[in-house]
């Protein structure tokens, strides 16, 4: 068996804690026949065509096809920017930030607010600038107001700058091939070339699909390497089912919130370049799981943090505050770069001796293990997943062991996962709006 890229561990959300602050193996095991009932529902959605997230870590052809067509567009461009929003910008951002710029890769850049200070710099770059620069245009249903008006805004000094021929072979656009989708028809029409988004799979679960497998290929990140990721965690737990981490998390996190009152969940990494892997977390978890139910409002809040800067921020209220949230600390085993911290610490500052020589990465893992500990010292329960190194194969397992999670404790709510009518009752608010104006 090849060796794990991530692994999770609960100890400290158990009744390890003289005064029995946490959860029991009795209560987990409880919840095994219907972890079992969740894992049919799933794989039913799966074999029956409605959900396709799941098999996305084994499509290897598509991923190749889409290096290849990259490492072609990469002789033209040094620049991408893609233009999206929620689902469509969150997986790409978190995957640039946290694994970088590859070796000829592009710069990328991800336009995801109508921000007019923005788009105003994006419009008024060099004419020179604009000719290295590919955009790449994402809305799975076609219709999402802001990234069409990002990309209406800067049109004109596209064209301005390239022509109205030349412009064209600048636009990527990935959407649904659905004639009723206004992005698909403007592709049509303007001869872009179209990288057809998956209909079967939702934006804030295609993070492994050509959504940003596209953009991360433009930038250098090893995509294969992703879906080997992914792919891990989807085989392990076809293997082990309920026993398997994801499903363990799944099933901890919905207890914490049913039976103790702890419906804030907290995903804090202590490496500031997951930070936008948590931001990721925060829309999956809350677009999924924050539904009506038999005319109850049910869900957890996901609230994305960052170690140790909050443990200057945030940490005071989780010891000391309501006893409502769970946290789950993110850590990596082993950073590519070392940096120690100077040999006479000691003689600089006398408190520091003991630092003398010690790694930086030594030290984020102590704040991490020391917070992790006074939380629970404090009777607030929490848990540790942790990645062995920023590779591309940890973040597709990270995201895949997400998505898994959340598709889970999704059937332990008995919401739909992959709804989201609050979402869509203010875009019928915006278009009225727009409707409207004259």
């Amino acid at each position: 068996m090849i060796a794990p890229f991530l692994t999770y561990d609960p100890t400290f959300l158990f009744q390890t804690h003289p005064k029995n602050s946490g959860l029991g193996l009795r209560d987990v095991k409880f919840l095994r026949s219907r972890l079992l009932q969740a894992a049919v529902a799933i794989d039913t959605l799966r074999k029956n065509g409605e959900q396709g997230w799941e098999d996305l870590p084994f499509q290897e052809k598509d991923a190749q096809k889409i290096t290849a067509r990259a490492k072609d567009l990469q002789r033209s461009f040094t620049n991408l920017l893609v233009i999206g929003i929620g689902g469509s910008a969150l997986g790409t951002k978190a995957l640039s930030q946290a694994l970088g710029r590859g070796r000829g890769g592009m710069s990328l850049s991800v336009l995801d607010n109508p921000d007019p200070q923005t788009v105003w710099t994006w419009a008024h770059q060099p004419k020179s600038a604009w000719k290295r620069t590919l955009v790449h245009v994402v809305s799975k249903s076609g219709k999402t107001l802001e990234p069409l008006v990002n990309f209406l805004a800067l049109q004109p000094w596209m064209v301005r700058a390239l022509g109205k021929k030349g412009y064209q072979r600048h636009v990527v656009v990935t959407t649904e091939t659905d004639t009723r989708s206004p992005l698909y028809a403007l592709a049509k029409k303007e001869r872009f070339e179209l990288l057809p988004h998956p209909a079967n799979v939702d934006g804030r679960f295609s993070v492994l699909s050509v959504v940003s497998l596209f953009p991360a290929a433009c930038a250098g990140i090893d995509v294969l390497g992703l879906l080997r990721g992914g792919r891990w965690i989807e085989e392990t737990y076809r293997s082990e089912g309920p026993d398997h981490m994801a499903a363990q998390f799944a099933a901890l996190h919905y207890l914490s919130s049913t039976k103790f009152g702890r419906n804030i969940h907290v995903l804090m990494p202590y490496v500031p370049v997951l930070s936008g892997f948590a931001s990721w977390y925060r829309q999956l978890w809350a677009e999924s799981l924050g539904k009506r139910k038999d005319g109850k409002n049910v869900g957890p809040t996901p609230v994305a943090s960052l170690g140790p800067a909050d443990q200057h921020s945030q940490i005071q209220l989780y010891h000391e505050g309501p006893d409502n949230k769970l946290v789950t600390f993110l850590g990596v085993e082993k950073f590519s770069k070392a940096v120690p911290i100077a040999k006479n610490a000691g003689a600089l500052i006398p408190e520091m001796k003991k630092a003398s020589g010690m790694d930086l990465g030594e030290i984020l893992r102590m704040e991490h293990l020391g917070t992790a500990q006074a939380l629970f010292d404090d009777r607030r329960p929490n848990g540790t997943l942790i990645i062995p190194n920023l590779s591309p194969e940890s973040l597709g397992a990270l995201f895949q062991f997400f998505e898994l999670a959340t598709a889970l404790i999704a059937q332990l709510f008995g919401v739909n996962a992959y709804d989201q009518p609050g979402v869509e009752a203010g875009k019928k608010e915006i278009r009225k709006m727009l409707s409207e104006r004259t």
